[in-house]
């Protein structure tokens, strides 16, 4: 593994044939502007999560957010800044990463 390229998406422990690779507990990583394509960037990590639910409502409110606030013809990731990003993950990160931090602790 080359620790600069990885992207902590956890695909290398699942692919892994050997079981070489462990993962100390299982989580979610979600991110938020990312994009494919001939200039692609990584979405911008938003808050880790540890259940199916959490995932669900986080999503949900992503969803919202970018429907309340992005505009439709420019790409996300080119107006994440522009459309208050840090102020949305900050309360993001207030409900659902105190458990994160507890778990890593």
């Amino acid at each position: 593994m080359t620790p600069e390229k990885c992207v902590q998406r956890g695909i290398c422990i699942h692919s892994c044939p050997y079981s070489l690779l462990k993962s100390g507990y299982a989580h979610y990583q979600i991110t938020v502007g990312g994009r494919r394509g001939a200039a692609p960037r990584v979405g911008r990590e938003l808050v880790t999560v540890e259940t199916d639910e959490e995932v669900v409502e986080v999503v949900d409110r992503i969803v919202y957010w970018v429907y309340r606030n992005a505009w439709s013809d420019r790409l996300l990731a080119d107006q994440m800044d522009e459309i208050g990003f840090e102020k949305f993950a900050e309360g993001i990160r207030k409900e659902f990463g105190q458990k994160v931090e507890a778990a890593e602790a």
